[in-house]
């Protein structure tokens, strides 16, 4: 494929560590909360300042910090680039772990001044790893550079536009100044956020981590890349428009054609579920697949929303099966390669002859991968079985917090050793 790291594309540790660790850490705290979380969430109070903050942080803290610490090292690799300014990338993990703290804590207080000074920072943070990743992705390259190139430009776009609505949406809550408008802002917050940020991104860069680690052959070349990207623009400003202008025919049909992008997705990368020897196992392989299935799941659900989306509990269980199935499987599949990949080159690289430097495949402990994969997803679908009959939940709430700290556990000692 014509891409590898060199020492002039490998970013160093002190500048995308931080965005690494502050992800860890922050879905370390989202599974202490989930628990308590889950006894708002029985009693049918989605919008309690508890899930909120449980939302933002898994969103904030966990996907978006752990995407742009990612982003800005791969970014070198694949456009075969140096990345534009390693201490801009430094700056802005410290101020987006800042930024997402306050905001986080401001939501669960209901502070509007901390929430105010957080969705500020997290702006701030966000335009730094904006300019980084944007500046670093030089022209032309690879068959790889070009096929995602279009999706991390999409992302990226969709990114500002929602850290710049969500801090508009902030203020808004302290001035009110958005009167009627925030319910078109917050419509066009959450399809930029959650669609167009995330599918765009998680698609996209599925499209090269896939065959580049093996998931799916090599010589890999996509079918609907160019398809896909299209439809999720066309499903994201329909469900912008349609969420805000109150136009329920409108936001469903854009939910269909992004369901229908991911779909089309999933069937372009059906190899994932190729048969492989059992020594090839790895807990990435088992996260990425069913990273696939929750996908599945959630696109179906979004296709049905017209007879289910009136119940709550349907809509919170999108939420769940989305958040906590496709996007954070996808993360911590992906982060099982990526966070090894990234300390073992800083550290060890040149070292390998001295003793006790550990080999690449043992930087991850990977009886404690296959542990935390098991309690997460034996939580999470007994979780997502459970909640639309109104069952109790905690206990499978404290299924997924155990499986959640063990993986988070392993990945931090792999950043740290």
């Amino acid at each position: 494929m014509g891409i590898r790291v060199t020492r002039d594309n490998l970013v160093p540790l002190f500048a995308l560590g931080p965005y690494f660790a502050f992800g860890l850490l922050a879905f370390a705290g989202v599974a202490v909360l989930l628990p308590f979380a889950a006894v708002p969430y029985e009693s049918g109070l989605y919008r309690h300042p508890l899930i909120l903050g449980v939302v933002h942080a898994t969103v904030l803290g966990w996907g978006v910090s752990v995407a742009l610490g990612s982003l800005q090292q791969m970014a070198p690799v694949v456009f075969g680039t140096g990345l534009y300014s390693e201490h801009l990338a430094a700056a802005g993990a410290y101020g987006f772990g800042i930024g997402v703290a306050c905001l986080v804590w401001g939501m669960v207080r209901f502070a509007p001044v901390l929430l105010v000074l957080g969705s500020l920072l997290v702006l701030l943070a966000v335009g730094t790893a904006l300019v980084n990743v944007v500046r670093t992705m030089a022209p032309g390259g690879s068959p790889a550079a070009s096929r995602i190139r279009p999706f991390v430009k999409s992302a990226l776009f969709y990114l500002a536009v929602t850290v710049l609505l969500g801090a508009a949406l902030a203020v808004n809550l302290a001035a009110n100044w958005l009167g009627s408008g925030w319910q078109a802002a917050f419509a066009a917050h959450t399809a930029a956020g959650l669609v167009g940020w995330f599918a765009m991104l998680v698609l996209g860069i599925s499209y090269h981590l896939l065959p580049f680690f093996g998931l799916t052959p090599k010589k890999f070349a996509p079918n609907f890349d160019r398809p896909v990207v299209v439809m999720l623009h066309a499903g994201i400003g329909a469900l912008a428009f349609g969420g805000g202008a109150g136009l329920p025919w409108l936001a469903q049909a854009g939910r269909v054609v992004v369901a229908a992008s991911v779909l089309l997705f999933l069937w372009d990368t059906r190899a994932v579920f190729a048969p492989r020897p059992t020594v090839r196992m790895h807990p990435m392989v088992t996260y990425v697949r069913l990273s696939h299935l929750y996908g599945a799941a959630v696109a179906a659900g979004a296709i049905a929303f017209p007879w289910l989306g009136a119940n709550g509990r349907f809509v919170a269980w999108l939420g769940l099966a989305g958040l906590f199935g496709w996007l954070s499987c996808a993360i911590l599949g992906y982060l099982h390669r990526i966070l090894p990949f990234f300390v073992w080159h800083n550290k060890y690289w040149h070292r390998t002859d001295e003793p006790g430097v550990p080999s690449f495949r043992h930087m991850v402990h990977e009886g404690a991968a296959w542990l935390g994969l098991a309690l997460y997803n034996a939580g999470l679908i007994g979780l997502l079985a459970v909640a639309p009959f109104g069952f109790n939940v905690t206990g499978y709430a404290v299924l997924m917090s155990l499986g959640a700290l063990v993986a988070t556990g392993n990945l931090l000692r792999t950043l740290m050793r």
